[in-house]
């Protein structure tokens, strides 16, 4: 977790440095919450670049450190998960048939398993099992028959959306920390993070030149990281 009123002090300290402007909490919140997506959502893009870059494992492994606090699972009896808002990306399915043995479910699109079951020759088995999901959110194992125990779906669900809370006192907003909404991000990411809102703070309070030092000081530390 990183304190959000942290990160707002920090921002409103570094626009004030550079004589930008101002940022309301309304904004601060607005810009806090795309940036702490984009950073979650480049954490399932760069394995597979680092991946292509044959680096060493470090980085992957600093990726699933920062994505531990977010592993959900959902679990079924019947071969049928309606999946939970929860689970934003699937990681992988797994099965159990009455053997008892725990296998890994292949995934295949909608169109792809209608085709797969129509076709003899292509149709899985019960040790080798494929999954789809439907467009209303269903997921489902193919084939789903007797043989088949226990199914377990697992992945990440989305960070809450930061919220710097406040009250109003004597026209003056002031944090209130009891209805506060912290990032739900590992505390590695803090100065990105900064850095990534005041980029996107510098098209609210038009300075452009504030985009440009956030986005260069936001480059070096990808660099730094990805070093």
């Amino acid at each position: 977790m990183i304190p959000v009123d942290r990160v707002y002090q920090k921002v409103l300290a570094l626009l004030n440095k550079e004589q930008r402007g101002y940022l309301t909490p309304q904004e601060f919140n607005l810009l806090a919450d795309k940036a702490q997506k984009e950073i979650f959502e480049s954490y399932f893009a760069q394995p597979k670049e680092k991946l292509y870059k044959n680096t060493s494992d470090d980085h992957l492994d600093t990726i699933s450190e920062k994505l531990q606090e977010h592993k959900i699972s959902q679990t079924s009896s019947v071969g049928v998960i309606s999946l939970t808002d929860a689970i934003y990306k699937i990681e992988h399915v797994s099965y159990v048939n009455t053997d008892n043995i725990r296998r890994i479910a292949t995934e295949v699109s909608e169109a792809e398993s209608v085709a797969i079951l129509t076709n003899p020759l292509t149709r899985p088995i019960s040790t080798n099992r494929v999954y789809a999901v439907t467009d209303q959110n269903f997921l489902s194992i193919i084939p789903n028959d007797a043989f088949l125990d226990s199914m377990r779906v697992e992945g990440w669900n989305m960070p809450s959306s930061p919220n710097w809370a406040y009250v109003v006192v004597n026209d003056k907003a002031l944090f209130n920390l009891n209805a506060a909404v912290d990032f739900d991000l590992h505390q590695s990411e803090e100065e990105y993070l900064v850095n990534r809102i005041l980029e996107l703070a510098g098209v609210i309070v038009q300075k452009p030149g504030l985009i440009e030092i956030a986005k260069s000081d936001r480059m070096v530390m990808k660099q730094e990281q990805n070093s």
